[in-house]
């Protein structure tokens, strides 16, 4: 049986790396690009061009691993700067929502039925 195309699928391999690069780079807050990158750095490794010539053999499966462990970083990244942000929002002018509510109006409304 043929499954349907994946728009997402199809979107994300319809995207270049340049272009997908640049648009974290204008919308990351810079505290989540620096994250970003030390974490690049120390899952590949950080040997100064200018000293050591490099280069990286690796297998399918390797490279594979290592996408998925950025994956994950991703996410891990994106839920820190969530709660970040949400923290902020919440010391700015949210701390009247989480102040307790008073006595009027906590009544539950009565429970008519057969």
């Amino acid at each position: 049986l043929a499954r349907p195309p994946n728009v997402y699928v199809e979107m994300l391999q319809n995207i270049s790396a340049p272009e997908l690069v640049s648009g974290f780079a204008e919308t990351a807050p810079r505290e989540v690009q620096q994250a970003v990158r030390a974490t690049v750095v120390s899952l590949l490794g950080n040997l100064p061009p200018q000293m050591y010539e490099t280069s990286v053999v690796s297998t399918g499966q390797n490279v594979a691993s290592l996408m998925y462990s950025m994956q994950m970083t991703g996410y891990m990244f994106r839920n820190a700067e969530y709660r970040r942000s949400l923290m902020g929002s919440l010391e700015e002018g949210g701390s009247a929502l989480l102040s307790p509510a008073d006595d009027e109006g906590t009544e539950l409304p009565p429970v008519k039925g057969k």
